[in-house]
């Protein structure tokens, strides 16, 4: 079977742009979420622990939501729960962050992107979502106290580290290879 290479033979036929969204995008943002949620779980759940809560306390704390606060008391399936609903949230903005943000960036420049993104979705989760899907939630991890914002800023530096790790899409007139430059 023969390849055959097509060009624009109508003059102002506008020749064909490569998609700004290569395939594997998806992938990229799943993962880079996924992983920087593992972070960010384990974060929180090593401040838990050293202020004498029981290690899985967040995984049932995120557990409560759409359950309510009997689930604080549950079993292994509600903490299961819990670090499903906090993987899916944390794939959800993973993916939004490599549709938006570029993902070819140097180090520093994720860590500062990547924490300002997970600081916005730290107000975005802490004034539009939690209050009303999980009503005992900031009163279960108040002992925790910073560690959340540590832990989300550890969210968005990991989010973005992996991403540009990974490759993606250019950013906008990013003009030669990064790999050119110093």
């Amino acid at each position: 079977m023969a390849t055959v290479h097509v060009e624009a033979a109508v003059a102002g036929m506008p020749a064909a742009v490569p998609s700004a969204r290569p395939a594997g995008l998806l992938m990229k943002g799943a993962a880079s979420g996924l992983l920087a949620g593992a972070v960010m779980a384990g974060t929180l759940m090593l401040a838990a622990s050293s202020t004498g809560m029981d290690v899985l306390h967040p995984m049932r704390a995120i557990g409560a939501t759409f359950v309510g606060p009997e689930a604080l008391q549950g079993d292994m399936g509600i903490v299961a729960y819990g670090a499903l609903l906090h993987a899916t949230m944390s794939i959800a903005f993973g993916l939004l962050f490599v549709a938006v943000f570029p993902v070819d960036l140097r180090p520093l420049e994720a860590v500062v992107i990547g924490s300002g993104y997970a600081m916005f979705v730290l107000g975005f989760m802490a004034a539009a979502v939690v209050p009303s899907a999980n009503g005992s939630f900031r009163v279960e991890m108040q002992p925790i106290g910073g560690a959340w914002v540590v832990a989300h800023a550890l969210y968005g530096c990991a989010l973005a580290l992996v991403a540009s790790r990974l490759g993606g899409r250019r950013s906008a007139g990013a003009g030669p290879d990064r790999a050119d430059r110093p």
